[in-house]
């Protein structure tokens, strides 16, 4: 499977692994309110930290703060 993700993605000039369907996925499931019990059984983790790492990313691109990045925002 991680041959045909970098194979595919190279295919349109992007890079990609296995992993990276991986992290996306509990990004995803993160900013659509999973817990982090049902991130870490879907990724396959057995500690905690790697999915409430991506957790974190996910709420800060879509939390009260990302919005303080667009600039125009309040103009």
């Amino acid at each position: 499977m991680a041959d045909v993700v970098r194979q595919r993605a190279a295919a349109i000039g992007l890079r990609a692994t296995g992993h990276s369907l991986r992290v996306g996925a509990a990004v995803s499931m993160a900013s659509r309110g999973a817990s982090l019990v049902a991130m870490q059984q879907a990724g396959g983790w057995t500690a905690p930290d790697m999915p409430a790492h991506y957790g974190r990313q996910a709420s800060a691109r879509s939390g009260p703060v990302a919005t303080l990045r667009a600039e125009d925002r309040w103009a």
